[in-house]
């Protein structure tokens, strides 16, 4: 029997890993997509799933692919108080980061900007 779980997680992991194409075409009887169409529902899908953090401190940035969103929290620059003799090197304590599929609002890649 574990084999035949471990080839089931195996197929599963190989066609989540995948993104839908561009046209957003489907089985009949599934909604056809864009199901993640505009930037705002993107950061909106992204809000309830990144870290919370201090929302004085990070901002959330969506930037547009073909057939995807990708969503990060990054250090907003009025954090930073410089002049201009300072340089500013930042080793960890990044937000959160992830893709957004257009199609069927399947995330993936989420990690920790480092």
């Amino acid at each position: 029997m574990k084999p035949m779980l471990a080839l089931l997680l195996l197929c599963i992991a190989a066609c989540s890993s995948t993104i839908p194409p561009s046209n957003c075409k489907t089985r009949p009887g599934l909604i056809n997509g864009p199901i993640v169409a505009d930037r705002a529902t993107a950061i909106a899908i992204a809000s309830a799933v990144l870290p919370v953090v201090a929302s004085d401190e990070f901002e959330r940035i969506a930037e547009e692919h073909s057939d995807h969103w990708s969503i990060a929290q990054i250090r907003k620059d009025s954090v930073r108080e410089t002049d201009e003799d300072t340089l500013i090197i930042t080793a960890g304590g990044g937000g959160g980061e992830l893709k957004i599929a257009k199609c069927d609002g399947r995330i993936f890649d989420f990690h920790y900007i480092r």
